[in-house]
């Protein structure tokens, strides 16, 4: 007992500091907003890659085709595990999801990374373009790599 009041004060108090800072967990109207509001985008975004080669830009090549149905199988995905997480209201489940999510994004951006679809050296003033959409892929194969990494230890360790 004498040793517990020789702590120094910052000891003592070492034990609430996490819960000062920890962010509080969103209600579940939030996040079951945050859903459907990931369905209708997707749901654009499916018409929108679908519609690209009925548009007949130059920039974009054959490979296009090719990656369509991958971009497809994604937003597939995305939509499904929204409806999940909107219908049932698990915190595990949610973070699992989110996972399977990203891990779709991924694949994903792994694909169209070594079958670029678009060349824009035959714009005038666009040559860098490839560039950096190139280092941007890059960049995001990095983020959705931690953030899976981030679902699924939330999944393991997180508040419950």
């Amino acid at each position: 007992m004498e040793e517990q009041t020789q702590k120094a004060r910052w000891s003592r108090r070492i034990d609430d500091y996490g819960k000062r800072h920890w962010k509080p967990e969103k209600p579940y109207r939030k996040y079951r907003g945050e859903a459907i509001a990931a369905i209708i985008f997707n749901l654009i975004w499916l018409w929108i890659i679908n519609k690209v080669p009925d548009w007949n830009f130059s920039f974009v090549l054959d490979s296009y085709g090719v990656l369509l149905w991958i971009w497809n199988l994604n937003v597939g995905v995305q939509v499904l595990t929204n409806l999940i997480i909107l219908i049932f209201a698990v915190r595990w489940l949610r973070y699992l999801m989110k996972a399977v999510m990203e891990a779709g994004s991924f694949v994903s951006l792994i694909a169209t990374y070594y079958l670029y679809p678009f060349n824009f050296s035959d714009a005038v003033g666009w040559s860098h373009t490839d560039t950096v959409i190139q280092i941007a892929l890059i960049i995001a194969m990095i983020v959705t790599a931690i953030q899976i990494l981030v679902d699924v230890l939330k999944i393991f360790f997180g508040r419950s």
